[in-house]
């Protein structure tokens, strides 16, 4: 049991991994990969998601200091699994927008699994509920955030009715949701005394990254539209 607490990232973070691979499989012949190929592939995702978590985003975090990490490592898989993306996508010439799509909901499966972390480690606890006992239940509301939002992608993905902004939609989800849940968390990294955390910056951060990646992928498909109309005339 002890194993299990000390190494609780690593072996959900795997899991995730091994969900990444059985989620990837109906999209072999859209991506035009093998199996093999994909189980390669996947995995260096997953070990590229768990460094982003683990040593990446932690060191940005605290400014290369340790010791004032305030544990906010899911953010790194938001802010750094598209450059691993955008790296393999080049390597293996696939179908990018839609290896974008497939990214984004195992990258929300990795964030709900990291939370079902803090079940393990006794961590990031709500603030009492109007000076009650009871605290705000503030790590189920978002796995239930994260379980609505695989909800509601993944029949969309799976039918071709997404087109790459599956990625940016969860950054903004993402930071949205944990922007108000942070207001009702316990630990955190306190900036001045209005009740803001650092995390409250690392979500607008995350939003804006969503919202930047909306309007890039929006200018990419108005060019890509002209070039069609401009080839039919």
């Amino acid at each position: 049991m002890s194993f299990f607490r000390d190494h609780s990232l690593l072996l959900l973070l795997s899991l995730a991994g091994v969900f990444a691979f059985l989620w990837f499989l109906p999209f072999r012949k859209r991506l035009r990969m093998g199996t093999v190929k994909l189980l390669i592939v996947t995995t260096i995702l997953m070990f590229w998601g768990f460094a982003a978590a683990r040593w990446v985003f932690p060191f940005i975090e605290a400014f290369g200091n340790v010791q004032e990490m305030a544990n906010l490592r899911m953010y790194g898989i938001f802010f750094f699994d598209w450059i691993g993306i955008l790296i393999v996508t080049k390597i293996i010439k696939t179908d990018r927008p839609l290896f974008f799509d497939i990214c984004a909901v195992s990258m929300v499966v990795c964030a709900l699994l990291g939370r079902m972390d803090c079940f393990v480690k006794g961590c990031c606890y709500g603030v009492p509920f109007f000076g009650h006992s009871f605290r705000w239940p503030i790590r189920e509301i978002e796995l239930i955030a994260n379980l609505l939002l695989l909800a509601y992608f993944i029949p969309k993905i799976l039918k071709g009715k997404t087109h790459g902004q599956v990625y940016p939609v969860c950054l903004i989800y993402y930071g949205m949701v944990r922007f108000i849940l942070e207001c009702f968390r316990v630990e955190g990294t306190p900036i001045g005394s209005n009740g803001f955390h650092l995390a409250h910056i690392w979500s607008a951060i995350s939003v804006l990254m969503g919202i930047f990646g909306l309007l890039i992928l929006s200018e990419k498909q108005k060019r890509e539209k002209q070039k069609k109309r401009a080839m039919v005339k």
